[in-house]
């Protein structure tokens, strides 16, 4: 088990069928205990009040660390909505895709955390930017993953350590995602352990190329 291996936070997907979700959410809380904590993702699978009633059943069940994307990504007023009817901090991910959507979530008052992706927002530079938008504001970020191949997930993990105003774990994903026929060399399999994430090193992002190639 993940909680076991020494990862803190546990994603668990949902936004298709509330009275599914929230068995979901009950096992996966029997399973880990207080190993880690549970982050829900809805990718905008809920419309508003389908969303505040759904939240507020897991509330009852566990502590929930936040929810990602609850409603569609255009609907920023119901994001707002959503946000101050629950307890639990609302991440928004989809609705992010430059700092103007930040500056739109932040004046709405739609968001406690915003999911940074470098593929989704056009790369580290832009990323920087938002990032600096979301600091100014007062949000969290936290740097998710598009499942990159191997280049694209070497850049998450320099953005994520470098100087940006992250204060939420992340979820890169790095290992099972790489495709046999990435032109990153699959060392970079090794640089999730116990939970931690290991920068690659070297000149630029620190990728090398598979020997085939």
């Amino acid at each position: 088990m993940f909680a076991d291996m020494g990862f803190n936070v546990i994603k668990v997907k949902v936004g298709k069928d509330p009275d599914r979700d929230v068995r979901a959410v009950e096992e996966v809380w029997r399973a880990i205990g207080d190993r880690a904590s549970i982050r829900l993702d809805a990718n905008q699978g809920y419309d508003v009040s389908t969303a505040i009633r759904a939240i507020r059943r897991i509330e009852r069940i566990c502590p929930i660390e936040s929810v990602e994307q609850p409603v569609p990504r255009w609907d920023v007023e119901g994001l707002a909505e959503v946000r101050r009817a629950v307890r639990t901090p609302i991440m928004a991910d989809e609705a992010i895709f430059g700092v103007h959507d930040v500056f739109k979530v932040a004046r709405a008052r739609a968001a406690d955390i915003i999911n940074i992706k470098i593929g989704k927002v056009g790369g580290i530079y832009p990323a920087l930017k938002v990032a600096a938008v979301a600091e100014s504001a007062g949000l969290k970020c936290a740097v998710g993953s598009n499942l990159e191949l191997g280049i694209g997930a070497a850049a998450g993990l320099h953005f994520a350590a470098s100087a940006i105003p992250v204060t939420v774990a992340g979820d890169l994903m790095i290992g099972p995602y790489l495709h046999e026929r990435d032109i990153a060399d699959r060392c970079l399999e090794r640089l999730v352990m116990q939970g931690e994430s290991v920068l690659p090193a070297g000149a630029g992002l620190g990728v090398e190329a598979c020997a085939q190639w």
